[in-house]
C-alpha cells in the first residue's frame, strides 16, 4: 500500500491522539503502515483516504484500528519474577471472602498475564481456603479484551506454563483439540474491561492492592508517563503495590512509591497531588556511583558505562542495573549527544539502542572505529527484521554484541553476563584448561579422510569469530553446517551474510533438505536443525522440539543427530560462546569417530562451550581460528573416492 506522506501524518495524528503513543521509531510506523494495508485489502478498500472514511462511520472499524495501532506481545508467566512476588504476597494476605486481593492488570493485551496470576494466586487459595481474590485486566483495544475473555488459547504455548499450575489447564478434544483453556474457578474471578489509561474512565470504586502496567510505558513520552503512572495511583491502596515491566523504571519518589526491587513498588503516605518531574529528572540520568570495594578494603577505580538511548524509561531501567553491577553511568538520548560524551571523557561500555532519532546506531558505530574508538559497546535494541542485514554487519566488528530488549527485560542477567564477556580479558575465564594458542594435530590426521560434512556451533563473539574462519572459503568444499545463537529475526540475515563472505551458496532444507557440496546451511527461523541419513544421503530436516540450553536451533540438536547419522563421516567445530550447548554433541562425535576442534581459550569471547567439550574430552583439537581454519582445509584437501563437487 502506497501512502503519501500527509496521509500518514494525518492517520498517525489520529492514532496518536487515540492511544497517546509515541510512534517514533521509523520500523514501528511501517509495520503499521502494512497491518492497515492488509486490513484494507480484506475490505476492498482502494485508498487511505476511504478507509478513514470507513472508521468515521462504522465504531467496529475504529475497534480495528486501534486494534492494528497497538503492541499484543505477550506471553505466559513473563517476567516470572512478577509471578512469584505474587505468590508471596498472597500467602502473606489476610484477604478473605469478604476482603479479597485486589489487582488490576491495566495494559492485558489478550491476557495472558493475567490468567497467569489467576493460576498463581488459584494454588494460593488451594492451600489456603479462606483466601480469596479477585482480577480485574483492561486494555484500550477491544479485539484483544474479546479474546481475553474467551480464555482459549493454543496448545503449543502450554510449555510456557509450568508443570505446578497444569491442574488449573484443560485441554480440548474433537472440535477444540490443539486449545486450551484456564479452571472456571479462575475465570469466574477474572474480568475485563476496556480502559484508556489516559482517561482512566470505568474503573471501580473499590481500590487495588496490585497495579500492574507491565511493558507498555516504553511506548510513551516522559509528560504521558508521568500522566499515566500518577493517575494510577488514585486506585492503589495504601500499602499496596505497583508494577511495571522489567525494561521500566519509575521515579518512585513522584508518586509516593518506595523500590523494593525488581521492578516492584510499595505505595508509602498518601500523596493529593504528586510532583511534577523537574526538567532534570525528564531528561538524561547521570549516575555518581562510587568506586568498588575490593575484598582487601583497597579502593578500585569503577568502570564507566555510557548509555545511548532515546527511551527516558529504559535509561532509567539500564542505569539501574549497571549500577548494581558496579559501573559508574552516564546515559545520553542520540548519537550527536554520545559522540560528545565520548569525546569528554573515558568509557568501559557503551550500551547502544538503535533506533535514535538523529540517526541509526549502526552508522555510529560505523563511523566510531573508524576513528579508532574501540570502546566495547553492546546492543541492547529490539530485533527487527528489517534492520538485520545492517546488525549482521557491525556484528563482525571486534568488541561488539548484540541482547535484544526482550531478552533483557525478562533475563536482566543476561546483559550482565554478556557484559561481563565482552570487558574480560582474553584468557580470563579460569584455569581448567591451560592457556594456549595453538596445538598440534593427532598423530592421524593425516591418515585420514575428507570429511563429508562440517559443523559449526557458536554463540556469543560468534559472527566475528565464523566470519574470519569462513572467509572466501575453499572452492571445493563438503556442505557447512552452522549454528548461531542468534536473535530469530536475525537469523535469515545472518545466513545470507555469512554464505556472501565466504562465497558458499546458501541451501534452504525447506526446499531441498539433501546437503550438497559447496553450500552452507543454517536455520533460517526458529527451529533445530537435525541431521539424518535418507538412503545413503546426508540431509537436515527442521526439528519443532523445545529450546534445549535455552536456545532453538541448539547445537547440540545438531552434533548429537550428526553422531547417530553421520559419525565419522563428519567434523565439528565448537566456537566462542557462553554456557554449554555443543558440549555433550561434540563427546558424542568424537566418541563415534568425528575430528573435533574446539576454539582456544586465548581467542575466544567467551570460553564457555569450547571449555565444556575440553573438559568433557570431547575435542580433540585446540587452537585459534587461524589455526582452525587451516587444519579444515587441510582436511577437505584429503582426496577420498566418495568426493563430490557441487
Amino acid at each position: 500500500m502506497k501512502v503519501s506522506k500527509a496521509d500518514e501524518r494525518l492517520l498517525f495524528e489520529m492514532i496518536c491522539s487515540i492511544t497517546g503513543v509515541s510512534y517514533d521509531e521509523e520500523f514501528r510506523r511501517e509495520m503499521i503502515i502494512n497491518n492497515i494495508g492488509y486490513r484494507m485489502q480484506a475490505l476492498a478498500i482502494a485508498d487511505l483516504g476511504g478507509y478513514l472514511l470507513r472508521i468515521e462511520k462504522d465504531e467496529d472499524e475504529f475497534d480495528h484500528l486501534v486494534s492494528l495501532s497497538t503492541i499484543h506481545t505477550t506471553s505466559w508467566f513473563r517476567e516470572k519474577s512478577h509471578f512469584d512476588f505474587l505468590h508471596d504476597l498472597a500467602l502473606k494476605s489476610s484477604a478473605h471472602a469478604l476482603a479479597p486481593l485486589r489487582l488490576w492488570f491495566s495494559a492485558c493485551s489478550t491476557g495472558q498475564e493475567v490468567y497467569t496470576a489467576g493460576l498463581v494466586l488459584e494454588k494460593v487459595r488451594q492451600m489456603r481456603p479462606s483466601f480469596e481474590y479477585r482480577l480485574l485486566g483492561s486494555d484500550i483495544d477491544v479485539i484483544s479484551l474479546n479474546y481475553a475473555r474467551k480464555a482459549i488459547y493454543p496448545a503449543r504455548k502450554l510449555p510456557e506454563i509450568p508443570a505446578e499450575y497444569q491442574e488449573f489447564i484443560h485441554e480440548g478434544s474433537g472440535k477444540t483439540e490443539g486449545l486450551f483453556t484456564v479452571a472456571r474457578e479462575i475465570r469466574d474471578r477474572t474480568t475485563f474491561s476496556r480502559i484508556d489509561l489516559n482517561v482512566l474512565e470505568g474503573l471501580p470504586p473499590e481500590k487495588f492492592d496490585v497495579v500492574a502496567c507491565r511493558n507498555v510505558l516504553i511506548y510513551f513520552k516522559p509528560a504521558k508517563i508521568f500522566s499515566i503512572v500518577s493517575g494510577q495511583q488514585r486506585f492503589l491502596k495504601v500499602g499496596g503495590h505497583f508494577i511495571v515491566g522489567h525494561c521500566e523504571a519509575v521515579e518512585g519518589e513522584l508518586f509516593g512509591l518506595h523500590p523494593l526491587g525488581g521492578s516492584v513498588y510499595q505505595r508509602g503516605a498518601v500523596r493529593t497531588t504528586p510532583a511534577a518531574p523537574t526538567r532534570s529528572q525528564s531528561q538524561t540520568l547521570t549516575s555518581a556511583t562510587p568506586s568498588v570495594v575490593s575484598q582487601g578494603g583497597a579502593v578500585q577505580p569503577s568502570r564507566r558505562a555510557l548509555i545511548v538511548d532515546d527511551s527516558p524509561t529504559y535509561r532509567k531501567f539500564l542505569t539501574s542495573h549497571l549500577r548494581q553491577w558496579g559501573f559508574e553511568v552516564q546515559a545520553v538520548d542520540s548519537a550527536a549527544e554520545a559522540e560528545r560524551a565520548i569525546m569528554a571523557g573515558r568509557f568501559d561500555l557503551v550500551t547502544l539502542d538503535l533506533h535514535m532519532p538523529d540517526r541509526s546506531g549502526g552508522e555510529w558505530i560505523k563511523d566510531a572505529r573508524k576513528r579508532g574508538v574501540q570502546t566495547a559497546v553492546v546492543i541492547v535494541s529490539e530485533a527487527h527484521p528489517k534492520e538485520a542485514i545492517a546488525v549482521v554487519e557491525v556484528l563482525e566488528r571486534e568488541g561488539v554484541e548484540f541482547i535484544d530488549k526482550v531478552t533483557v527485560s525478562g533475563k536482566p542477567d543476561q546483559l550482565r553476563l554478556t557484559i561481563e564477556a565482552i570487558l574480560k580479558p582474553r584468557g580470563q575465564d579460569g584455569g581448567v584448561v591451560k592457556k594456549t594458542g595453538r596445538h598440534t594435530l593427532g598423530t592421524n590426521f593425516r591418515g585420514g579422510h575428507a570429511p563429508e560434512v562440517i559443523l559449526i556451533g557458536a554463540s556469543t563473539g560468534g559472527p566475528q569469530a565464523l566470519t574470519r574462519l569462513l572467509n572466501n572459503w575453499s572452492t571445493v568444499s563438503p556442505p557447512i553446517v552452522v549454528v548461531q545463537h542468534i536473535s530469530k529475526n536475525f537469523l535469515a540475515a545472518f545466513a545470507e551474510r555469512l554464505a556472501q563472505v565466504s562465497g558458499l551458496r546458501l541451501g534452504n532444507i525447506k526446499e531441498d533438505p539433501i546437503l550438497k557440496p559447496n553450500h552452507l546451511y543454517m536455520a533460517l527461523d526458529d527451529y533445530h536443525l537435525k541431521l539424518q541419513t535418507q538412503k545413503a544421503e546426508l540431509c537436515l530436516v527442521a526439528g519443532a522440539s523445545e529450546p534445549r540450553h535455552g536456545h532453538r536451533p541448539a547445537v547440540d540438536d545438531l552434533f548429537l543427530s550428526a553422531a547417530d547419522s553421520a559419525g565419522g563421516r563428519a567434523c565439528s567445530v565448537l566456537l566462542t560462546g557462553m554456557g554449554a550447548d555443543g558440549a555433550q554433541g561434540m563427546l558424542a562425535l568424537r566418541k563415534a569417530g568425528a575430528q573435533t576442534f574446539a576454539q582456544c581459550e586465548d581467542s575466544c569471547v567467551v570460553f564457555g562451550m569450547p571449555k565444556e567439550a575440553i573438559v568433557l574430552g570431547g575435542a580433540e583439537h585446540v587452537g585459534d581460528i587461524d589455526f582452525i581454519r587451516q587444519a579444515l582445509l587441510d582436511l577437505i584437501s584429503i582426496k577420498s573416492p566418495n568426493r563430490k563437487v557441487g
